[in-house]
């Protein structure tokens, strides 16, 4: 039997954050997002929009390093990954439509300093 979705469903917004660390190597090498901002009836439903944000933004995935087959998963469907929770600090209209409505990437300075791996900077010496 096919569920009948309740247009009038009440929207919330729900803010997803990482739960693992930056240094974690369950990220395997995706673009980690501090802080996502979604507008949807549900934490799942919230985590499917931003995940189909993030893949209309960013396009064609980069290839992963290691053995690891490529993914076009951003990861934010991932709960080892990230978190989702109410965005108490978000007001949202009655009439809001679903979707993302604000997307933060962790700064790279940010990775390398927790990961305890100083971040590498281009040699600009002449050779």
């Amino acid at each position: 039997m096919e569920k009948v979705v309740d247009r009038h469903e009440t929207m919330k917004a729900w803010l997803i954050e990482p739960a693992a660390a930056p240094s974690d190597s369950w990220w395997q090498g995706r673009k980690i997002w501090a802080r996502v901002v979604v507008v949807a009836p549900t934490p799942a439903q919230a985590r499917m929009l931003a995940e189909r944000w993030v893949l209309e933004q960013e396009g064609e995935p980069t290839p992963q390093v290691g053995n690891e087959s490529p993914t076009p998963r951003p990861g934010l469907h991932d709960e080892k990954l990230y978190h989702v929770r109410p965005a108490l600090e978000e007001v949202v209209d009655d009439k809001a439509r679903p979707g993302v409505v604000i997307a933060e990437p962790l700064a790279e300075s940010s990775r390398a300093a927790s990961s305890g791996m100083p971040s590498i900077a281009p040699d600009r010496r002449a050779h």
